[in-house]
Formats: C-alpha cells, sequence, structure tokens
C-alpha cells in the first residue's frame, strides 16, 4: 500500500488544516486564506492497488500533467538545470481568468519514496497571453511513500 500526499499553491504546513472531503480513498483538507501561511490544499491518498514506480514516473513526467491534473490547459517543459526544472503552466478553472506560471520543479529519491516540489519562479520573464493573470504564489509538493 502506498500513500500519494500532495499540497497545491502553498507547503503543507501544519496546524490549521480542516477537512473538507474525502473521495476516491482520499482526503482532501483545506487552510484558509487568513491563515498565517495563506490557503492551501492537501489531499492524503492511500491506493493499495497503486505501483509506487508507475505513480513516481507521473509525477516526475511535468509536461504530461495535462493528462491527469484537471486544472492545466498546458504544461511543458521550458528549461532544464542540475537540480531543478523550469515549467510553464496554464491553468482553467471557470469562471476565472486564466492563470499562467513558470514552476521551479525539483525531485528527491530515497528508495521506494519519491518527493518532487514546485514554487513559483518569479524572477524569470513571462509574456502573459491576452486576459491571462501571472500567479505570484504557486508552491507545493507530490510526495509518494510506503504505508507506515
Amino acid at each position: 500500500m502506498y500513500w500519494l500526499l500532495f499540497a497545491t499553491f502553498a507547503q503543507a504546513t501544519e496546524p490549521t488544516y480542516q477537512h473538507v472531503r474525502t473521495a476516491a480513498d482520499c482526503v482532501l483538507e483545506a487552510r484558509q486564506k487568513d491563515s498565517d501561511t495563506g490557503a492551501a490544499l492537501r489531499a492524503t491518498c492511500t491506493w493499495a492497488d497503486v505501483d509506487p514506480h508507475t505513480l513516481g514516473e507521473m509525477v516526475r513526467t511535468y509536461d504530461e500533467y495535462t493528462e491527469w491534473l484537471w486544472p492545466l490547459k498546458a504544461c511543458r517543459v521550458v528549461r532544464e538545470e542540475e537540480s531543478r526544472t523550469l515549467v510553464y503552466q496554464l491553468q482553467k478553472i471557470a469562471p476565472l481568468a486564466e492563470r499562467e506560471v513558470l514552476l521551479w520543479m525539483t525531485q528527491t529519491h530515497d528508495g521506494p519514496s519519491t518527493h518532487v516540489a514546485w514554487s513559483a519562479a518569479n524572477e524569470e520573464p513571462l509574456v502573459s497571453r491576452s486576459g491571462a493573470v501571472r500567479t505570484p504564489i504557486n508552491s507545493g509538493s507530490w510526495s509518494i511513500q510506503p504505508d507506515p
């Protein structure tokens, strides 16, 4: 059995997460924007029949995120460096304006565990699409680890 843990739009730091719902073997929790560290979402999923290697490959293949991460209309690798990768994402959640972001993605592996973290690359230039908004804050991580 393996866990997939992820947080979007902010690092998953304790203590103010509240249960939102449970679905598809995942518990979704949210932290409100008036929290000391800002708004965030966190899901903890426990899937007994998931191959951890395959799931790890999915979270490490950034340009295929649009195939399984529903708010993304576009995702592509812009540049690879020795310890990080710059990734462009275009997010669409109706009725909001499209959101564009450049992210620095990093990977670590520890045996069967995989960790992919991201943070907004605000220092990188981005010419926004007409009507789109550049997202200034977007950080989080995917962690895949054996069930303790």
